[in-house]
């Protein structure tokens, strides 16, 4: 299975200015990389608080959040499953490319692992 962080960081190595923010601070060409990337790996996982930052789930895409609260969304699936685990689960499920799409302590937890 491919495995990838997809992040857009400032030039001094901020993901977000606030834990709320929009993803609105990025390019035009940021946004077209993201969108590809995300289209094409299929499944997407991210934290709580970022997920909160998109309007709704993006389409064509399989989203996984990590959060301690459900999602009051049938398209969402929540997990706190440790990565490792997540990854196995997925790999059995036939998922071939995982985009980790933050933030940063998902990262860190991915990294980690």
């Amino acid at each position: 299975m491919k495995i990838y962080i997809i992040a857009a960081i400032s030039a001094d190595g901020f993901i977000a200015r606030t834990k709320d923010e929009l993803i609105n601070w990025t390019s035009p060409e940021d946004k077209k990389f993201f969108r590809e990337m995300t289209k094409s790996s299929k499944v997407m996982v991210m934290g709580g608080n970022t997920f909160r930052t998109f309007k709704a789930p993006l389409p064509d895409r399989r989203t996984i959040v990590y959060s301690r609260n459900s999602i009051n969304n049938p398209e969402i699936e929540v997990t706190n499953l440790p990565p490792k685990d997540l990854v196995e689960k997925l790999r059995d499920e036939g998922v071939e490319e995982l985009a980790i799409c933050g933030g940063s302590s998902i990262y860190g937890m991915f990294l980690q692992s």
